[in-house]
């Protein structure tokens, strides 16, 4: 496990559930060649009624964890975990915390003493080396779970109560035939299943469908033989009953020539 040692000042105060915030990914789908390195950056939301993240008071602290199955993907050194420079500091005078495992990336600073405060909604920039060929997750989770407070803003204000979204996305490679599914009817209403590709928008055909629990490692299994309707871009709809609740850790593709 790579890691460094320092003390985090942290400031605690009363959250303020009137406000709901977000910690999200910058994109909600990543494409990197296996072997080749992608960069994700996580951005902090504490007004979600204006597009984009935004926060309402400067960050004093910060802490975050990037989760992902291991063996899928690998942090090659702390220095892939880039700190927004205001909160690239423990508070103490000494650099942020930083850790990463077979399976997680983590960080957590504080205001840099005589740095401008800022709106920035930016607290970490990562960078991954893919490893696997297979579409996979990652999570957002706090730097430490309660009681320990990672977010505060300047005012004093504890925020870890207030972010009620922790981002999830995926990760895939070029040329990725992962599909995601959306509105699966049950199989005695003679359904349609509306399919939506990940990747490049391809013409419409028959083909098999598969569907994998990629964090498991479980092989692919066809689920579905039938004729595929195009319904717009990167949206098909099949003409075939389908019976399946999908879950954050399992994918589809499609086999063939779509």
């Amino acid at each position: 496990m790579l890691w460094t040692s320092v003390a985090l000042l942290c400031a605690s105060a009363l959250p303020d559930p009137a406000r709901a915030g977000q910690l999200l990914f910058d994109q909600g789908e990543y494409e990197a060649p296996v072997g080749q390195p992608f960069q994700v950056r996580i951005e902090l939301d504490m007004n979600d009624s204006l597009p984009g993240p935004h926060l309402l008071q400067p960050l004093f602290s910060m802490g975050v964890r990037v989760v992902f199955p291991a063996g899928a993907a690998q942090v090659q050194g702390l220095s892939d975990l880039a700190v927004t420079p205001a909160l690239d500091s423990n508070g103490l005078g000494g650099p942020a915390l930083k850790e990463s495992g077979p399976d997680y990336a983590a960080a957590a600073g504080a205001l840099k003493a005589g740095f401008p405060v800022t709106l920035d909604p930016l607290v970490l920039t990562l960078t991954l080396l893919n490893l696997s060929a297979t579409p996979y997750e990652l999570r957002l989770a706090f730097f430490r779970p309660p009681p320990w407070a990672n977010f505060h803003d300047v005012a004093g204000t504890t925020l870890d109560g207030q972010i009620t979204t922790l981002g999830t996305a995926t990760v895939t490679t070029p040329g990725s035939t992962v599909i995601r599914l959306t509105g699966i009817q049950p199989a005695s209403q003679a359904a349609t299943v509306e399919i939506t590709f990940i990747g490049p928008d391809r013409p419409a055909t028959a083909f098999a469908l598969e569907a994998t629990s990629a964090i498991e490692g479980q092989p692919w299994t066809t689920i579905l033989d039938a004729t595929i309707l195009k319904t717009g871009a990167r949206t098909y709809r099949a003409t075939a009953p389908l019976t399946l609740t999908p879950t954050p850790q399992q994918f589809f593709r499609i086999v063939g020539t779509p």
